[in-house]
């Protein structure tokens, strides 16, 4: 499998939280699909879809900026549908979500989208007794990729929450691939950094007078500025260029007014690390 194919199949890995609800309009979108087009495994499809499915499992922090873990299944998913030119018009993965490249050249992409951002249970840990629940919302944005070739791409995504809350999010990264032995071996990695706003970080950092009052913690409004900083290397061992196998350790640190927060600063960390395993198969 060269870079190119290496590219699609892995450039888009699960990240933390993102429900199972998600999985199922996936199912139901590869249960409508016509079967994906046959042809040279190591260029693009034209005209077609490209569908990879999979999942796995890891040890994830119980609650964003939590300092025990547990394990977690993980689901994976990426779909993308190609015009007859062989250039990508419609995604949807478990990264991104649901997608569609108005502008769609050699070097960029551009276009709406649709996500997810998951909330959080006062069940997940007992680190969050009397905090209450955090509300999973919808969210809305556009994103745009350059990729100047087949070794990286970088990216911009600003997404907003359609719930009440209206939190903005700006996430600015970059990811590079490459083979590190011959035929099977790859190794990814991916930088992102997340910006957000008042809103934005209320939700998970956030302390209202109430939540004060039942937790022991003292109260705190986080004001805009950056959320974290992620770096996510995978390695990958692909099979036959239809199975593929991939280990990635994730390293998050918040940042400003996230590690700030009461909650990181005594119950929790500020450094958080992932572990995950995972699955796919390549149509």
């Amino acid at each position: 499998m060269d870079n190119s194919k290496a590219k699609s199949l892995f450039r888009k890995w699960f990240s933390r939280g993102r429900p199972l609800a998600v999985a199922a309009v996936a199912l139901l979108t590869l249960a409508w699909a016509p079967p994906p087009a046959r042809g040279d495994e190591a260029a693009p499809l034209k005209d077609g879809w490209d569908v990879t499915i999979g999942g796995g499992g890891g040890y994830t922090p119980e609650y964003e900026g939590g300092r025990h873990r547990h394990f977690e299944p993980l689901p994976y998913f990426d779909i993308t549908w190609y015009d007859a030119n062989g250039r990508a018009r419609t995604f949807l993965n478990v990264d991104d979500g649901l997608g569609i490249d108005l502008v769609s050249t050699t070097a960029f992409k551009l276009g709406p989208l649709l996500t997810w951002r998951p909330g959080r249970q006062e069940s997940d840990s007992s680190e969050l007794r009397g905090l209450g629940n955090a509300h999973d919302s919808f969210q809305a944005g556009g994103i745009l990729e350059y990729d100047p070739g087949e070794c990286c791409s970088a990216f911009l995504k600003v997404r907003r929450d359609l719930n009440s809350d209206r939190g903005l999010f700006v996430d600015l990264g970059g990811e590079a691939i490459a083979p590190i032995a011959p035929r099977h071996w790859f190794v990814d990695v991916r930088l992102v950094t997340t910006w957000a706003n008042a809103r934005g970080l209320q939700p998970l950092f956030g302390i209202t007078q109430a939540q004060s009052a039942n937790s022991g913690l003292s109260a705190y409004a986080p004001s805009s500025g950056f959320r974290d900083v992620t770096a996510q290397p995978t390695l990958i061992y692909d099979f036959d260029g239809h199975w593929a196998l991939a280990a990635r350790l994730t390293y998050e640190r918040l940042l400003d007014k996230a590690a700030d927060s009461p909650l990181i600063r005594t119950r929790g960390d500020a450094d958080q690390f992932s572990y995950e395993l995972q699955l796919s198969y390549h149509f």
